[in-house]
């Protein structure tokens, strides 16, 4: 069996040799790296050449973000689980084989790992249950995030299973959400779901990804477009819209608040 790991990346030099390092380590596993390069200016593309056919590069001549740049990963990958790892966080040792084997073992569509939110001092375990009941995700992605973490990266996922549920590929542009809108489709079709504490995924907080960009217009797409979603599948219940509107409030509040303050919420988050 082979695992496909698809990284997104523009303008990662800083951090995107040590995301490639932590898989090419990864041992007891067959591994096929695909680097989507998405239209960088600094020397990210000429770090990702020295690796030779050690990995796969994409390159997109213009930048066209993460939400579409992880959809050519898909497109490409010829594993039979797939994972996502973003430029600037890496795998902990021997994790994709831990992953595979619960995967395997449970037949499970989507394989959460536990994932480590670190800061140059620091590390905070991310709180995962370890059994999950079948509409998690989507309750999640519904306005309850603490049901079911709502990022693409930190799971496996059947290759299978993502293309057919994922092939709608909704509208988006922005900076912030584009995890939630890629899962959605996944999670309208029930994955079957597998928790595997052994297998870590290491989130750098501050890294590429900041809560400093968001931007209150792209808070109110994406929950619009979650709830319309939800509405032509008949999952817009009365709970999960109120739940989605009190979702959106809460974000927009918080980006709302100062820098600093902001920092030290979302730690808490």
């Amino acid at each position: 069996m082979k695992i496909s790991v698809v990284i997104a990346v523009k303008d990662g030099e800083r951090w995107i040799d040590k995301a490639i390092r932590s898989v090419l380590r990864q041992k007891g596993v067959d591994i096929e790296l695909i680097v989507v390069e998405d239209g960088s200016t600094d020397s990210t593309l000429r770090r990702l050449r020295r690796y030779g056919r050690r990995l796969r590069v994409h390159v997109h001549p213009f930048t066209k973000g993460l939400y579409f740049s992880r959809n050519e990963g898909l497109k490409l990958a010829n594993g039979d689980y797939i994972t996502f790892v973003d430029a600037d966080d890496w795998l902990s040792k021997d994790s994709l084989r831990h992953a595979y084997e619960t995967a395997e073992a449970t037949q499970a569509d989507v394989t959460q790992m536990t994932v480590k939110r670190r800061t140059p001092r620091f590390a905070f375990p991310l709180p995962h249950p370890q059994n999950y009941h079948p509409d998690s995700l989507l309750d999640s992605l519904s306005g309850d995030d603490s049901l079911f973490p709502v990022q693409c990266w930190g799971k496996l996922y059947k290759t299978s299973f993502l293309r057919e549920h994922q092939g709608e590929v909704l509208d988006f542009d922005g900076f912030w959400g584009e995890d939630r809108l890629f899962l959605l489709p996944l999670a309208a079709a029930n994955p079957r779901i597998a928790v595997c504490p052994a297998a870590k995924y290491n989130y750098r907080w501050g890294g590429l990804t900041t809560y400093k960009r968001i931007k209150p217009q792209e808070v109110s797409h994406v929950h619009r477009t979650t709830e319309e979603f939800l509405q032509s599948r008949g999952l817009l219940s009365p709970e999960r819209k109120r739940a989605l509107q009190e979702q959106e409030m809460r974000f927009l509040d918080y980006i709302s608040r100062p820098l600093g303050l902001r920092s030290r919420l979302a730690l808490r988050l």
